[in-house]
């Protein structure tokens, strides 16, 4: 099971690219804060990255892509389609000139409207009417470098040498294009996009399928990305590594993200005075200080970050006999200390 979630992020532009503008909105804002923070609040969720996603098409494809390389602790894979995530094949051509030449919306094609959009959400500019933002062409077709070299700090493409480590710390990335869209821009992007991740050494999945820009939708959607967050989202239980050695029978407690197990006893069953720390953060177990003697079933708790023990069972079977002893146990310097003479 999963729970779908589809933002609506159309403004005056036909869209927002999901960034924040000072023109067009906060729209990165409006996701990894707001919507976050509403669904987990109001829905039966798990609230962590192991168990978010981001996926979209086109422009949703470019946002997904740009949301999850900028907020890689709130994501962990990604799945888009006929995304963008090179500029130049798509925005310095004669619909570019179109777009700057134009007064208004009103009578322009989708094309020309994407790149109004994306003028305004990368480039916004509240001084520069009718559309409030700066373009990578003049009305002539000839580059405005600098205003090219502001484009490229918002392309997922041109972005990727400095957001590497972003990215690796992503469970799974796939993206997919047709091979039959009208512009081209989007096929020679995402091919660039898939070397320049394994130029990186970044996993990813990439595929081409027998599609235009749209056509193959709901299909994809319904056998590729579907199948893919059900299978890179966690939302059962999680083989994590071993304890060192196998017991029953032991105490634990925690202190932030460390789970601290004291005791318990073996397969004979003999009682036990192993002591081990797992860290959640990097899924490792650790020795520390064994207790000064052995025993399952007692009781644990913390107290201004140490760890306190007391009571159990002692010995093995035949053997039995209830403990009265308590220990103090201090995780900083790794020591115990008795607290009854």
């Amino acid at each position: 099971p999963m729970i779908v979630v589809s933002p609506n992020a159309y403004n005056k532009y036909w869209g927002s690219f999901y960034v924040n503008s000072s023109v067009a909105g906060n729209w990165e804002d409006f996701i990894v804060e707001d919507l976050i923070n509403y669904i987990d609040s109001n829905f039966r969720t798990l609230p962590q990255k192991e168990s978010r996603g981001l996926a979209g098409h086109s422009m949703g494809g470019y946002g997904a892509m740009w949301l999850i390389m900028n907020n890689p602790s709130l994501f962990n894979a990604v799945y888009t389609l006929s995304g963008h995530p090179e500029f130049e094949g798509l925005y310095l051509d004669d619909n570019m000139v179109e777009a700057v030449n134009a007064e208004s919306l009103d009578g322009l094609g989708w094309r020309q409207v994407v790149g109004i959009a994306m003028a305004a959400a990368i480039a916004p500019d509240s001084l520069a009417p009718p559309f409030y933002a700066q373009f990578p062409l003049n009305k002539d077709g000839e580059l405005i470098d600098s205003t090219w070299q502001k484009w490229l700090q918002s392309e997922p493409l041109a972005m990727l040498p400095s957001l590497k480590d972003s990215l690796l710390q992503l469970k799974a990335i796939q993206f997919d294009v047709g091979t039959n869209d009208s512009d081209a821009g989007f096929i020679s992007g995402n091919r660039n996009f898939s070397l320049a991740l394994s130029d990186l050494g970044i996993p990813h999945v990439f595929e081409e399928h027998n599609g235009d820009h749209s056509n193959k939708l709901s299909e994809r959607i319904r056998t590729r990305l579907l199948p893919f967050f059900s299978t890179q989202l966690i939302d059962s239980w999680e083989h994590l590594k071993s304890m060192n050695a196998a017991k029953a029978g032991l105490n634990s407690c925690i202190i932030d993200s460390l789970i601290y197990v004291f005791g318990g006893h073996n397969d004979i069953p003999t009682s036990l005075n192993i002591a081990q720390v797992y860290n959640t953060e990097t899924n490792e177990w650790q020795d520390i200080a064994s207790v000064p003697e052995t025993f399952y079933k007692g009781n644990a708790g913390v107290i201004n970050g140490k760890i306190y023990l007391s009571g159990g069972w002692h010995g093995s079977p035949n053997s039995w006999s209830t403990l009265d002893s308590t220990y103090e146990y201090d995780p900083e310097q790794d020591n115990w200390l008795s607290k009854k003479e």
